[in-house]
C-alpha cells in the first residue's frame, strides 16, 4: 500500500475535514456543473454520519491509518481472541495509525469499548487517536492520556470485553472502512 510522506499527513492536519471533503472532490472531478455527483457508495460517502462524536475537541485533529477491530463489550459467549496478538500487530503497523474499533455486540453501546487503560496502551503503540463505533468511559483518564477520540458516546462501564476481530473492513458511522484507509478526523 502506498503512504503519504509526513509532510504530506502533517499538511492534512492542518485543514478541516469539510476543506478535506472539498478537496477529494474537487480532485476527483466529482462535480459537474457545481453539483456534487450523487450515489450510494461514492465520494459523498466517504465520511461518517452525525452518531460519531469527536469526545475531546480539545485535542484537535488527527491524521492517520485505519488499524481495524471487532469486540464485544457484554456478550460473554462471544469467540475471544488474544489481545496481545492485537498489541503486536499494531505495534508493527508502520504509522501513524488511528484505531478504529466497532462494537459487534448483541447490545452495542451498552459496555464501554474504550477506555483509558486502552487509550494509553494504543498511545505507548504509536496510536494517534481511536475512532469507536460504540462508547466510551473514562474520558478524564483519556484527557490525561492525550488520545483523541471519536465514539457513540460514555457509559461508566463495560462487561465481559472480547476481541472477536482484527483487521477486517468495518462499518463505523455508517462509513465502510478499511485497514489501512487514510483518515481525518476533527471537530
Amino acid at each position: 500500500m502506498r503512504r503519504a510522506s509526513r509532510e504530506v499527513l502533517e499538511g492534512l492536519r492542518q485543514f478541516d475535514s469539510a476543506t478535506v471533503f472539498n478537496a477529494v472532490v474537487e480532485s476527483l472531478g466529482a462535480t459537474q456543473g457545481g453539483r456534487e455527483m450523487e450515489g450510494r457508495g461514492g465520494i459523498l460517502e466517504c465520511y461518517t454520519g452525525p452518531e460519531i462524536r469527536c469526545l475531546l475537541p480539545e485535542l484537535g485533529c488527527i491524521v492517520g491509518y485505519a488499524f481495524t477491530a471487532e469486540v464485544t463489550s457484554n456478550d460473554p459467549d462471544s469467540v475471544a481472541l488474544p489481545w496481545d496478538s492485537y498489541y503486536e500487530s499494531l505495534e508493527k503497523t508502520p504509522g501513524p495509525t488511528i484505531a478504529v474499533i466497532k462494537d459487534v455486540d448483541t447490545r452495542p453501546g451498552r459496555g464501554a469499548t474504550f477506555g483509558d487503560n486502552m487509550a494509553a496502551a494504543h498511545k505507548a503503540l504509536g496510536a494517534v487517536g481511536a475512532v469507536v463505533d460504540g462508547t466510551v468511559r473514562d474520558l478524564n483518564g483519556i484527557r490525561a492520556v492525550g488520545m483523541p477520540v471519536w465514539g457513540r458516546g460514555l457509559v461508566p462501564g463495560h462487561g465481559v470485553f472480547n476481541l472477536v476481530r482484527t483487521g477486517s473492513p468495518v462499518v463505523v458511522g455508517s462509513l465502510l472502512i478499511h485497514p489501512g484507509a487514510l483518515l481525518v478526523a476533527d471537530l
